[in-house]
């Protein structure tokens, strides 16, 4: 497995393609060398444009104006009767690497070059149509190749994105449910402390007011900030939160969160009544003038008794 993984290196990969090219045109050149001198031009020709073939991943464009070129003045000159393995290796490169408009101009470019390198070598045969298989085929495999990866690409990203949201809408539901709920409580208990109070009470009614108020407001700024991620899921309506609680009620005077609200004219009756009563005041010693009625009769009884 490691040298799998050695070579699936581009680098390594191309130095090795390259090497193994190379290998049958050393060969050639050696036996040129040694008396076959007839295959000597195309040995050479041949190791002149396979080294073009390491820049393929960086510059396809380069390396396969480089090796059309040289392969198609070997045709036409006559030292090779058809393209060899690297001009296929270059074409497949140049579909492979890039796209749109040079891809467009470089095919067209290339089927031109072997269209009259073919003709010029032999005339009155169907060149073109050798030309435009040669280069249509690997060009074309190469877009292929390119349009496919990119498309698994494009759903492996959008998969990890949709998982992402999904997990950060699981967390935005879980913080609201508990935030929500504790929020909710303290202000029906709130709400219920402010209506048992007597009238007469109101710094400490208006207090317990302001405290409720506060917590409709972070309930509503909470919900407002998990609508973000509402916004970004492309969902509908609460589903950061889920869906599984309505809207933020308005302020009133009334009671808590789902308690019965409080009539705005039977408070202000409540307070114009305590503001003309004035301050209650409790006894301060027994028998006073004072004390209450009952509580009078009440220590009476029990000093007869205690008698």
């Amino acid at each position: 497995m490691t040298i799998v993984r050695f070579f699936r290196r581009p680098t390594v990969y191309d130095r090795t393609l390259v090497i193994v090219l190379c290998l049958p045109a050393l060969i050639s050149l050696v036996t040129g060398v040694l008396g076959m001198t007839e295959m000597l031009p195309s040995a050479v020709a041949y190791l002149v444009s396979t080294p073009f073939l390491l820049m393929r991943r960086n510059r396809p464009l380069l390396t396969t104006g480089a090796v059309v070129v040289v392969d198609a003045v070997s045709i036409a000159t006559g030292l090779v009767t058809s393209s060899n393995v690297h001009s296929a290796v270059a074409l497949y490169s140049l579909g492979r690497y890039t796209g749109g408009r040079p891809t467009a101009i470089a095919t067209g470019a290339a089927f031109a070059v072997y269209a009259v390198a073919m003709e010029v070598d032999r005339p009155g045969v169907n060149s073109w149509l050798s030309a435009l298989f040669l280069v249509g085929v690997f060009v074309g495999t190469g877009q292929f190749v390119r349009l496919r990866t990119e498309l698994r690409e494009r759903t492996t990203r959008e998969a990890a994105d949709a998982a992402v949201r999904a997990e950060r809408r699981r967390i935005a539901r879980e913080l609201h449910d508990v935030v929500a709920h504790h929020i909710t409580v303290i202000n029906a208990l709130v709400g219920g402390a402010r209506a048992t109070l007597p009238p007469e009470q109101l710094v400490t009614r208006d207090a317990l007011a302001s405290a409720e108020q506060t917590a409709r407001q972070a309930m509503s700024e909470m919900r407002r900030l998990l609508d973000v991620l509402r916004a970004e899921g492309g969902e509908g309506a609460d589903a950061a939160t889920g869906g599984r609680h309505g809207p933020v009620a308005r302020p009133h005077q009334g009671g808590g969160v789902g308690g019965p609200a409080g009539h705005p004219d039977r408070d202000g009756r409540a307070r114009r009544a305590a503001r003309r009563r004035g301050p209650r005041r409790l006894p301060d010693r027994p028998g006073g003038a004072d004390e209450h009625p009952q509580a009078r009769r009440r220590r009476q009884g029990q000093r007869a008794a205690d008698l």
